[in-house]
């Protein structure tokens, strides 16, 4: 998903705070890209936001129990790496079913 297809939607100006050396990578990436660091960041921040809740994207929402609702809810709020452990346990879990 492309979160300014179409140029539709209005570009907001932000600041951010990174380290020197996470600069300079972004900067090596872009040149290597040859765009501009702006879109570098922009793209990597798109990609991580579509790798990160594919199997969100894809449910039916319509067809969740109270209980599978509220999981779902608790997981959008927590850091990217508690849901990655709490996925890995889940699959663990799920695993020895088949």
């Amino acid at each position: 998903m492309n979160y300014h297809s179409g140029m539709s939607e209005p570009r907001l100006s932000v600041s951010i705070r990174m380290t020197r050396s996470l600069l300079d990578s972004l900067k090596r990436e872009a040149d290597a890209r040859s765009h501009s660091m702006n879109a570098e960041i922009v793209q990597r921040l798109e990609r991580s936001l579509d790798a990160e809740r594919p199997a969100l994207r894809e449910l039916d929402l319509g067809n969740l129990t109270v209980d599978e609702t509220a999981l779902i809810a608790i997981l959008r709020t927590v850091s990217p790496e508690k849901r990655e452990a709490f996925m890995t346990v889940a699959r663990a879990a799920f695993s020895s079913d088949e």
